[in-house]
């Protein structure tokens, strides 16, 4: 029987523990698709970018969330457009963001994606080109944020409010109308 020093024994058992590791990390093995992150695009665009994916998405229910870093109602709101994303995919339904931040200023371009990137947003993201102006705002034809938009299965457009004008659209209120319209 040969004996190895020492060294080399822990040496060999490291280079083993290393090809596992690699191994393991490679097939994802061990970690939860919500702690891997999501390849996260961003596009400057408006109305026309948007409808395009939803005339793209012919078929399928449209749900958007116009949406702001600044907006704190927003940011906590939007983890549950993310679920319905999850939720939802599979039986035709197609989430897009649109932050409404300045799209022209590298720092809070920045600030945008991080935030997506964190929520593991993996679908389509635009930033609007006017980013949170008034002719921002006309350009989508809201007048507020948090504000979502759906859009049926045949790209017809349902504004999504809230019983009470002064609140925000609940989370109930948003998976009941979305749940409604993927059963059209």
């Amino acid at each position: 029987m040969v004996r190895l020093p020492l060294l080399r024994r822990w040496l060999l058992v490291g280079l083993a523990m290393s090809c596992v590791c690699g191994i393991l990390a490679c097939s994802g093995a061990g970690v939860s698709s919500s702690d891997q992150e999501v390849a996260i695009e961003l596009t400057t665009g408006g109305m026309a970018e948007l409808q395009q994916i939803v005339d793209d998405s012919q078929g399928k229910v449209v749900l958007v969330d116009f949406w702001a870093t600044w907006c704190s109602p927003c940011r906590k709101q939007f983890p549950h457009t993310v679920e319905l994303h999850e939720q939802y995919a599979d039986d035709g339904l197609v989430v897009v963001s649109v932050s409404m931040d300045d799209s022209e200023d590298p720092e809070i371009r920045e600030q945008v994606l991080g935030f997506l990137t964190k929520m593991g947003a993996g679908f389509s993201n635009l930033i609007s080109r006017h980013g949170d102006s008034q002719q921002a705002f006309e350009e989508f034809d809201i007048s507020a944020l948090p504000h979502y938009v759906l859009f049926d299965r045949d790209g017809k457009r349902h504004d999504l409010t809230s019983p009470d004008p002064a609140k925000p659209v609940t989370t109930e209120i948003l998976d009941q109308r979305v749940a409604e319209y993927l059963d059209r």
